[in-house]
């Protein structure tokens, strides 16, 4: 994979830069800090250089990753209701799904949004930070797109916090959930297609936690294989049969 240069005035910035011309989010891509530099003449001060690479994507193409279905259905994703206190996950890390709580409501309340909160939730082992007090999708935006901003900020805080990477989710109204059940129809739709027309079929253009929430759905299911193809924000995911 090619590697990729982003700039901003801080780190943060830069790798949202980086991430929005690479159409990933940030467990998608492998990134290098490549430090500080000072603008032309030494003049406005500095600018925070990244470069980055997408991680190999690759579904169903390996025995390792093609499982027989055991029980006919789908392996759980986010669509689970959330339980409505910490979860493990949450406990095990210690301060930092509270500091990243703390982060993103800091955010919210920027943006001039009264009597919105953030709670911390736990959905199948992972952080989900639910924005509450929230209405008319005004945190939602055109598909999805100013929650999908909030949520590359607070994996790039997180990420500064511990260095490591976490399951974690940012979701305001039950967007989130709601959108993965029509993408899991999709996909099954899809896959039903591909087997009975021998052909492959072709999704159109995606986001990364759209595209994860496909190879997921269809990952145990013998009759099909996934995969992304194309660069940025063209990448898409194809459904072919496996015969």
């Amino acid at each position: 994979m090619e590697w990729t240069t982003a700039e901003g005035r801080s780190y943060e910035e830069a790798v949202a830069a980086l991430l929005k011309s690479m159409g990933a989010d940030r467990s998608e891509v492998e990134i290098e800090d490549l430090g500080d530099t000072k603008k032309l003449f030494g003049l406005g001060g500095t600018v925070a250089k990244v470069r980055g690479r997408l991680l190999e994507e690759s579904f169903g193409e390996s025995p390792a990753n093609h499982r027989p279905r055991t029980n006919g259905s789908a392996p759980k994703t986010f669509a689970a209701k959330p339980s409505a206190s910490k979860s493990a996950a949450a406990d095990a890390l210690g301060d930092i799904p509270e500091k990243m709580r703390a982060f993103l409501e800091d955010i919210v309340e920027k943006m001039n949004i009264k009597d919105a909160g953030v709670e911390i939730l736990s959905s199948e082992g992972q952080i989900v930070l639910n924005v509450t007090g929230v209405e008319g999708g005004i945190l939602t935006g055109k598909n999805g797109e100013t929650l999908d901003a909030l949520q590359t900020l607070v994996e790039i805080y997180a990420g500064r916090l511990n260095g490591s990477k976490f399951p974690f989710v940012v979701d305001a109204e039950n967007y989130r959930q709601h959108r993965e059940e029509k993408l899991r129809a999709l996909a099954e739709k899809s896959a039903e297609k591909a087997v009975k027309t021998g052909r492959k079929v072709f999704l159109g253009p995606m986001k990364p936690a759209e595209r994860k929430t496909i190879h997921a759905f269809l990952q145990n299911d013998t009759r099909v294989k996934t995969h992304s193809q194309g660069t940025g924000d063209n990448r898409q995911v194809v459904i072919h049969p496996e015969k």
